[in-house]
């Protein structure tokens, strides 16, 4: 509590102070603990290599590369994986980041087989998986701006998340944005992998925003924000 108190005390302080805050989502709400002054949105950047790709994806194969921290929801999509089986019965998912040879709790004996793990993956070695995936799941219980949400966006992957923290400012529009509930989550697993006009569209609109989190792209709004501030006195 005390710890959680300074570190507010703290980034109060050091937002009053500044002439300018810059954030990773667009609504400054999602990580500052008050109004700046002035705020400017400049995106995450992502590696190049998640643009060069080509998606190949397999049948019905979902990823999740949030690892084993409760935050990042594992246990709500394992509650919701039998239910996407029970719709998609060749439904796969691949589980990266997580420790070698585990099996991740929570899956039914009989659902076993359909679940694929890795352990921590390069960015490159992402990009591959992501090149074979029908859909991404981000079912965090908290986020301010997702990298792999930008990754996903720049090759084309559908996504599936759950509108907590900063999600629906970054992606209501260019992601299905779903209930914390195992079964609804699990409906719109399968909305993704069953596809359609309405998810090609999601899919158009994240490609158009994944050119923001370019290298080029966000190094350029950088150097525009210092040259003005500079120039400004």
């Amino acid at each position: 509590m005390t710890r959680a108190y300074l570190r507010d005390r703290l980034a109060g302080a050091a937002v009053e102070r500044a002439d300018v805050v810059i954030g990773v989502n667009p609504e400054w709400t999602a990580n500052i603990p008050r109004r700046p002054r002035r705020f400017v949105y400049i995106p995450n950047m992502i590696d190049e290599d998640f643009f060069e790709h080509t998606r190949e994806p397999a049948p019905a194969l979902v990823l999740f590369t949030g690892g084993t921290r409760a935050i990042k929801g594992w246990a709500l999509l394992a509650e919701a994986w039998p239910h996407v089986r029970e719709a998609v019965p060749e439904a796969r998912l691949k589980v990266v980041n997580w420790p070698p040879g585990q099996m991740p709790p929570g899956i039914p004996s009989r659902h076993r087989d359909s679940v694929a793990v890795e352990g921590p993956l390069s960015s490159a070695e992402i990009a591959e998986r992501m090149v074979c995936a029908t859909a991404l799941v981000i079912p965090s219980s908290f986020e301010v701006s997702p990298i792999v949400l930008a990754e996903a966006w720049a090759l084309g992957l559908p996504v599936v998340a759950t509108p907590v923290g900063g999600i629906p400012a970054l992606a209501t529009g260019a992601a299905v944005l779903t209930e914390r509930q195992p079964e609804v989550l699990a409906a719109s697993i399968v909305s993704v992998l069953t596809g359609g006009e309405h998810i090609d569209r999601l899919v158009a609109e994240g490609r158009r925003r994944a050119e923001a989190h370019r290298p080029d792209a966000v190094a350029s709004a950088h150097i525009e924000l210092y040259d003005e501030l500079l120039h400004s006195g």
